[in-house]
This record gives C-alpha cells, structure tokens and sequence, in this order.
C-alpha cells in the first residue's frame, strides 16, 4: 500500500469520527432545547390560567346602565371608565347601551 492511500484512509476515518461526534453534539444540543422550551411552554400555561380573569354573569335590569353596573361591582376601587371599557370589550359592545333582559359579563377579579 502506499503512503498516500494510507494517509487518504486515516483521513476518512478522522472525518467519520469528527462527523459522528459532530451528529452526538448536534442530536444533545436538539435535546436540550427541546426540554428547555417544554419548560417554558408549561411555566407560560401554569402562570397564565392563574392570571385568567373571573367574570360574574349579570342579567340587565330596568334602569341598570354600564355606568351603574361596573360601579356596583367595583370590588377593587378601579377607575369606572376602565371597568365600563373593559365589560363593553367582553362583550363586544360597541357602545355603553344596554337593555333590559340581556345578560352581560362583568369582571370581577
């Protein structure tokens, strides 16, 4: 055999075994990020149903304006207008008018 096919076989041999270490690397490093973002997706889960917002189901009466309604439930002294502007985009009103009967959602967080 002479020298240069023999220096050609060490050479493949040195590129099969940095390939192989070069795959192990990349297939720990796909591991790794694969568990990194499941911990992020479950911590983001975890923390997001504890900031869902609670709503209390209310039925208008006669006389009952937003105004009124986000006053009277008004638990945690909030500005009115961001409490009226809030239930107006719960239930996708467009404006502050509402009637009797229907039933509305308020937050009550």
């Amino acid at each position: 055999m002479k020298k240069t096919e023999k220096n050609q076989r060490q050479i493949k041999k040195k590129c099969m075994r940095t390939n192989s270490l070069d795959n192990i690397v990349l297939i720990t490093l796909c591991g790794i990020s694969l568990i990194i973002m499941g911990i992020v997706f479950v911590s983001n889960d975890s923390t997001s149903s504890n900031n869902m917002e609670k709503y209390l189901q209310v039925q208008v009466s006669r006389g009952d304006t937003l105004w009124n309604l986000a006053h009277k439930h008004n638990t945690n002294r909030e500005d009115i207008r961001s409490i009226v502007y809030q239930i107006k985009k719960i239930n996708d009103l467009e404006t502050a008018e509402i009637y009797p009967g229907q039933t509305i959602l308020i937050p009550t967080s």
